[in-house]
């Protein structure tokens, strides 16, 4: 590349120095004072001042130069701000952006928009809206109208964006802004941070003693009292918060203003929210955090519920002296951190009962004396576990999950990766055999990844007990160690029910009492599957049902790629990518198997054994 040193000139010139046609980088030094510069024709903004002494930039160059430019308030700058709409129970209201154009207005100016989800989504929450702005001579503002649609549903402070890009003719200052859509039936606003109860709970005024003061737990007693669905908004900050019990009817939502800005900090040790039946909670927005230092099944957690909990958009983070949720009730999770916890059974989640669905959890760092390091699933309990991660967390048994096996119990993993956790038995998940023969728990697992899980025992990826109905389909087991079954293995006493492999690669693994087994245990094969290593388990063979099988003298290797995040149609994922070659392209049988991958990705079906 060529680059061009222009003469420095004041501030107060207006000029322009001819590039001579050169491409690649240009090094300016720029004087002190308020200074622009823009490269043209490309228009790309790359500095703006003041500054105090004189400084040096490179402007990147990405096709022919004419001129570059620089003068005090020359190049038409172009900026947007946040906006907040309170919506409707019907109908739509307008959330209007204001674009400003700044600097020279004699020429004309166009920029491109468009909206971007973030809590509140296209199609529901807000129509979705993109256009060009063309600002005219002399023209200083334009204007961009996004519809909010109204209803009744009681909901959180939901956030979209709009994005200015392809600016021509002027440069983009702010360009990235915030929409902010407010429940319009907001029962109250905390404006304090302390934690001050209510003089007469029940009398229909929060009253502190202080006027005009809301606090967090005065909101919740009188929200509480009128038994009904009520949204309390917090305002951010830190909130001490000594625990408090939801027993009326309704459900209080808490909506705070970003979990980055907005902390419930439980003190002492009671448990932070306890919610009996009847009573429903409903947080968004913010971080609860803690140290609950009681064992006692019903306080030493962050929440604790046998009624109906959702969390959303929040994280939870404990400081290892008590588990983030305890719940025999209906739990919902979604987009939402558990971290720190620690508990005899299950660090992040116990599910006693009842039934948990959970979306784009991150279950991370939690420890369990006994089992179930993340999640344990006691009881008649079931869940559904989709688009989530679950790294790096420690137990006795399941450092991942563990599920007792109790008749009716099921576990759904989906579009979600288990790694690098630690046990004595099942590294990333345990399921223990049911008590009974004559019942059956039953467990899908499909799109997942599970590695670089480790134990000292059996099972380093994935352990089941006999009496559990598992299907495990297109899932990737690398990467994990044990004693015995390094990616999976299946208990072999008793037990009348199968476990069915369909697309799964067992490859890579380590296991050190029995040379690198990847699988131990009786498995029944549905097709394309992959296992680096047959000795040490029956039901898959070499060239049956499109399986493909190595064996200890001759490892079969998956070629996979590193464990690293990946993007695809429905976001990034920690995944596993088969390398150029691999056998496992183009190789897995289509019946039943998922239409994408984990990443969202269809799926090549062309046959050609080669990357599409």
């Amino acid at each position: 590349c060529s680059s061009v040193e222009p003469t420095v000139q004041t501030v107060d010139d207006d000029v322009s120095t001819s590039g001579n046609d050169e491409t690649g980088n240009w090094s300016l030094i720029l004087p002190a004072g308020d200074v622009d510069v823009v490269v043209s024709p490309q228009a790309d903004f790359v500095a703006s001042s003041p500054t105090s002494a004189s400084i040096a930039v490179t402007v990147p160059v990405s096709g022919t130069v004419s001129a570059v430019h620089f003068g005090l308030a020359h190049i038409p700058v172009l900026s947007v701000g946040d906006v907040t709409v309170i919506e409707g129970d019907s109908g739509t209201v307008s959330a209007v952006f204001t674009v400003t154009r700044s600097g020279l207005l004699t020429d004309t100016s166009t920029v491109d928009y468009r909206t971007l989800d973030g809590t509140a989504v296209a199609g529901t929450d807000y129509v979705a809206a993109s256009g060009t702005l063309t600002f005219n001579p002399g023209v200083t503002s334009q204007s961009v109208s996004v519809d909010v649609t109204g209803d009744v549903t009681l909901e959180a402070l939901r956030t979209f964006e709009l994005e200015l890009h392809a600016a021509s003719g002027a440069v983009i200052d702010r360009g990235r802004v915030t929409g902010t859509i407010i429940e319009d039936d907001v029962y109250a606003t905390v404006n304090s941070l302390r934690d001050v109860a209510d003089i007469n709970p029940g009398d229909g005024v929060i009253n502190t003693g202080t006027p005009g003061e809301v606090t967090l737990r005065a909101a919740i007693q009188e929200a509480s009292a009128r038994a009904g669905d009520e949204l309390i908004v917090l305002p951010a900050g830190r909130i001490d918060l000594a625990g408090m019990t939801l027993n009326s009817a309704g459900t209080i939502s808490l909506a705070g203003a970003g979990r980055d800005r907005t902390t419930i900090a439980g003190i002492g040790e009671a448990a932070l929210f306890i919610v009996v039946s009847g009573a429903e909670l409903d947080l968004s927005e913010l971080t609860l955090t803690g140290d609950f230092q009681s064992t006692s099944a019903n306080v030493a957690h962050a929440i604790a519920t046998d009624s109906r909990v959702t969390v959303r958009d929040s994280a939870i983070v404990v400081d290892q002296r008590g588990r983030g949720i305890y719940s025999s009730g209906t739990l919902r999770v979604s987009d939402t951190l558990i971290t720190g916890g620690h508990h005899r059974y299950g660090g992040a989640i116990h599910l006693a009962g009842g039934s948990a669905v959970l979306t784009g959890v991150h279950l991370a760092g939690n420890t369990a004396d006994e089992d179930g390091g993340a999640l344990y699933l006691a009881g008649f309990s079931s869940a559904v576990i989709s688009d989530s991660l679950i790294e790096g967390n420690e137990a006795r048994i399941g450092g991942g999950i563990f599920a007792e096996g109790n008749s009716g119990q099921s576990v759904t993993l989906l579009n979600s990766t288990v790694s690098s956790n630690t046990a004595a038995d099942g590294g990333g998940i345990f399921l223990a055999s049911p008590s009974s023969a004559a019942t059956v728990a039953n467990a899908l697992l499909k799109n997942v990844t599970i590695s670089g899980n480790q134990v000292y025992g059996d099972g380093g990826g994935f352990f089941t007990g006999a009496d559990w109905a598992t299907d495990l389909i297109n899932v990737t087991l690398t990467g994990n160690t044990a004693r015995i079954g390094g990616g999976l293995f299946r208990e072999t006493d008793g037990g009348v029910q199968t476990t069915t492999l369909q697309n799964v690669v067992l490859s890579g693994n380590t296991s050190t009492a029995e040379n690198g087994v990847d699988a131990k245990g009786a498995f029944v094969s549905a097709g394309g599957n992959l296992l680096g290593v047959t000795e040490g388990q029956t039901g898959l063979t070499n060239g049956v049902l499109g399986d493909q099988a190595g064996t200890v003298a001759s490892p079969l290797d998956a070629q996979l790629g590193p464990l690293q995040w990946v993007t695809g149609p429905s976001g990034s994922v920690l995944a596993h990518v088969p390398l150029p070659g691999s056998p496992l392209i183009d190789t897995g049988t289509a019946v039943a198997a998922p239409g994408t991958d984990q990443r969202g990705t269809i799926r090549p079906e062309d046959g050609d054994n080669s990357a599409p």
